[in-house]
C-alpha cells in the first residue's frame, strides 16, 4: 500500500496523542508525577538494555514516568520498552524521521549535494541546496540534522504536549539518552536537590547529575558534594534536569536555536543561554556523577546546520502541536512525496 508523507505524519500525530500509558493501574494516574524522565532513543538496544536496567534499580523510580522518544520503529526497542514493570511508561514518535522518509528532505535526497563537494562543484551541478552549505563549506548529512531535529520536537512535545494533557506544570523534566545509566541513588539526589535548592543555590535553574570525569580515583570522597556554577553545554549536558518556567525561556529563543549552525543540540542550546537569556543558566551539579556514559565522549562544536530547510523544519518542530506547522514549502516534497506500507501497516502501539 502506498499513502502520502502528508498522510503518515497525521496517522503518526495521531499515535503520540493516543498511546497507552503503561503501568497506570499499578502505580496511580500521571497527574501525580514530580519528576519525568525523558529518554531520546535511536537504535542502540544494548546500550538501552543496560540504561533499563540502571532505572529499573533506581530508588524511587516508581514515582517517576518514563517517556521514550523515538527517531526509529524498532521491535526489539520497543519490546524492551513495552516489557519495563517498574515505573509509568510512554512512548513519542518524532514524525519527521529518515526511516520514514529515507530519501526526500529530511531525509538524505538524492539531489541533494554531498557533504564534502564544495560550493563551487555544488553549484556547477545545480544539486538542490547548493547555495546553503555549512560555515565550514560543507553540507548537510540526514542523519547527523535529525539528532537536534529530534531533540528540538522531544522537549516541545513533552512540554506542550504531555505537560498540559496531565497537568504537570511542577514537574521536573530529567533528560537522558539511550546510551546513559544511572546509579540507584539518582532520583534520591535529585529530590534532595529540588527540595533544598533554595538553601544551595536559589539561582540555580539547572540540576546536573552527570559530569565527564577525567578520573573515579575521588568519586567516594566527593559522593556527597555539589558544585554550582554556570551552565556550559559540554559539562552540564548529561543528566540535566529542569523545570517549564525555564524552558519557556529557551524557547522563546527558538530563532537563535534553529539558526545557529551547528548539528549539536547542546552547543546550539548553550548559544542561547549566552546570547539570548536575559541572564545565563547557572547549573548545581554532584561533583560525583549520578548519571554516566556508556560513549566515548561528549560532542563537540560543529557547522552542519547551513541548509535552510533545517532551520525551517526547526522553527515548524517549535510548536509540534500546531498542524497547520507542516504546511512550511520545506516541506512540500516530503508531504507529497509517496510512501510504501508492508503488509504490516502502522499500529497504535507502533510506527
Amino acid at each position: 500500500m502506498t499513502i502520502s508523507g502528508e498522510e503518515i505524519v497525521r496517522s503518526v500525530d495521531f499515535l503520540n496523542e493516543n498511546f497507552e500509558v503503561l503501568n497506570l493501574a499499578k502505580f496511580g494516574p500521571i497527574e501525580d508525577v514530580k519528576v519525568v524522565i525523558v529518554v531520546q532513543v535511536h537504535n542502540r538496544p544494548n546500550y538501552l538494555a543496560y540504561l533499563i536496567e540502571s532505572l529499573r534499580n533506581t530508588k524511587g523510580i516508581e514515582e517517576a514516568l518514563l517517556v521514550f522518544s523515538h527517531d526509529i520503529n524498532v521491535t526489539p526497542v520497543n519490546d524492551m520498552i513495552r516489557n519495563i514493570t517498574f515505573a509509568r511508561v510512554l512512548q513519542i514518535y518524532y514524525p519527521f524521521n529518515m526511516q520514514i522518509f529515507p530519501h526526500v528532505f529530511p531525509g538524505q535526497d538524492p539531489n541533494d549535494c554531498s557533504e564534502k563537494m564544495g560550493k563551487s562543484a555544488a553549484l556547477s551541478s545545480h544539486c538542490k541546496n547548493a547555495e546553503h552549505p555549512d560555515k565550514y563549506g560543507n553540507y548537510r548529512v540526514a542523519k547527523l540534522t535529525q539528532v537536534k531535529h529530534h531533540w528540538w520536537w522531544k522537549m516541545n512535545y513533552v512540554f506542550d504536549g504531555i505537560f498540559d494533557r496531565y497537568g504537570l506544570d511542577d514537574a521536573w523534566v530529567l533528560l537522558l539518552e539511550e546510551d546513559h545509566y544511572v546509579v540507584p541513588d539518582a532520583l534520591h539526589v535529585l529530590k534532595d536537590i529540588i527540595q533544598n535548592r533554595k538553601t544551595y543555590c536559589e539561582k540555580c535553574e539547572i540540576i546536573s547529575l552527570g559530569f565527564y570525569l577525567k578520573s573515579f580515583a575521588a568519586y567516594g570522597t566527593n559522593i556527597a558534594k555539589l558544585g554550582a556554577h554556570p551552565w556550559y553545554s559540554s559539562k552540564h549536558n548529561m543528566g540535566m534536569a529542569f523545570r517549564r518556567e525555564s524552558w519557556l525561556k529557551v524557547k522563546n529563543c527558538s530563532e537563535l536555536f534553529c539558526k545557529y549552525d551547528d548539528y549539536n543540540w547542546d552547543w546550539s542550546l548553550l548559544q542561547v543561554a549566552v546570547q539570548c537569556l536575559p541572564q545565563r543558566f547557572r547549573v548545581i551539579f554532584t561533583k560525583s556523577p549520578r548519571v554516566s556514559l556508556r560513549s566515548p565522549k561528549p560532542s563537540k562544536e560543529n557547522g552542519g546546520w547551513g541548509d535552510v530547510r533545517d532551520r525551517a523544519l526547526c522553527r515548524a518542530n517549535t510548536y509540534p502541536l500546531n498542524k497547520t506547522s507542516h504546511a512550511i514549502p520545506e516541506l512540500r516534497d516530503l508531504m507529497t512525496s509517496s510512501v510504501h506500507v508492508g503488509p504490516q501497516a502502522p499500529r497504535k502501539e507502533g510506527l
